[in-house]
């Protein structure tokens, strides 16, 4: 039980971590695409949203515990965990925050393309691809 908790414990640092990338990722291939300022000032700011929440979510997690190890073995010695009302408050913060810069990353390729000057099908085609960060 300890092993799979420890696992779990480890497995959230790791999404926490990649999921982060993807979405910078997906910022940055949008950032090289708008020419206006305004979406440009937009894009920066995502991004520093993103990387802003990350932050505080790997720390909140690696300090929850005391010592980290208390997280997933309470047999050893004294410890301590912040509240799980802390913890649920912390996670709905940083997932609604994750949400939206989400759809974002997903309806800015719409509102970019929309009045381009090609086919609707080729249109549709990017949309759909540029919009993928979404899942």
């Amino acid at each position: 039980m300890r092993r799979s908790v420890q696992w779990f414990y480890f497995n959230i640092l790791a999404y926490s971590t990649a999921a982060v990338f993807v979405r910078l990722s997906i910022l940055a291939t949008l950032l090289r695409i708008v020419s206006s300022p305004g979406y440009k000032y937009s894009i920066y700011v995502a991004i520093a949203t993103i990387i802003a929440v990350a932050l505080q979510g790997i720390i909140f997690l690696l300090v929850q515990c005391k010592p980290i190890s208390w997280y997933w073995d309470r047999s050893t010695g004294s410890g301590s965990c912040v509240s799980s009302a802390a913890i649920r408050g912390n996670t709905i913060a940083t997932n609604f925050t994750a949400a939206v810069t989400d759809v974002y990353s997903a309806v800015l390729p719409i509102i970019l393309l929309w009045n381009v000057q090609v086919n609707l099908r080729s249109k549709l085609l990017v949309c759909i691809i540029l919009s993928l960060g979404a899942l």
